[in-house]
């Protein structure tokens, strides 16, 4: 146990270092990104309409979707609820779409905070990584790394490609972000590998 804990400690490091180089000193995650041609006029909008909702539901910030028709969940809908669900399947393909997450309010950005917490979701990602590792058999240095970097794109099947095929993520964002789970796992797995020998010696055992 000793062993998973320090290479989590040391990817977790290593997942942090990577965050920073990935969003602050590459390009590739900011070029997917689309700039309004109004942000002013948007922001007030954005303000008037969803600052009411939040501050009705209590909440700072929350997840949006344009347009948001559909009723789900009635076991007999009425003709009512059906029109509705009709409508808004149709201004979802006439467009505008929009999903997404508003705060219309100020919050200053705590960096401290916010590394603290990216280091706490490093550490716990790579344990799981990390005891799973603990448990493989069989696997030299090499495939141990590799073990690791498919955990990386699965994540990034599980969590990114739903996003392309449901909600109408640009591609090359997507692909952008399986590349960026690759890299990070590949990169921390050079340490986790390292340090998580797997079971071999059940193999001296038998």
């Amino acid at each position: 146990m000793s062993k998973i804990l320090l290479a989590a400690l040391f990817g977790a490091i290593i997942c942090v270092a990577w965050g920073a180089i990935s969003w602050m000193g590459l390009e590739w995650h900011s070029g997917t990104l689309n700039r309004f041609a109004d942000e002013a006029a948007v922001g007030e909008i954005i303000k008037a309409d969803a600052g009411a909702v939040l501050e009705h539901n209590g909440q700072t910030s929350g997840m949006f979707m344009l347009p948001l028709g559909t009723v789900v969940g009635e076991r007999a809908p009425s003709e009512e609820s059906k029109a509705r669900n009709r409508a808004a399947l149709q201004a979802h393909a006439d467009g505008p779409y929009f999903y997404g997450i508003i705060r219309p309010g100020p919050k200053p950005m705590n960096m401290i905070v916010n590394l603290s917490l990216a280091f706490a979701r490093s550490f716990a990602a790579c344990f799981i990584i990390a005891l799973l590792l603990s448990w493989t058999m069989r696997l030299d240095y090499v495939q141990r790394i590799f073990f690791c970097a498919i955990a990386g794109l699965f994540a990034g099947l599980v969590s990114d490609v739903p996003l392309l095929i449901w909600f109408e993520a640009p591609l090359h964002h997507t692909l952008i972000n399986l590349a960026d789970h690759l890299c990070e796992w590949f990169l921390a797995g050079l340490v986790i590998a390292a340090l998580v020998p797997g079971r071999e010696i059940w193999e001296r055992i038998r």
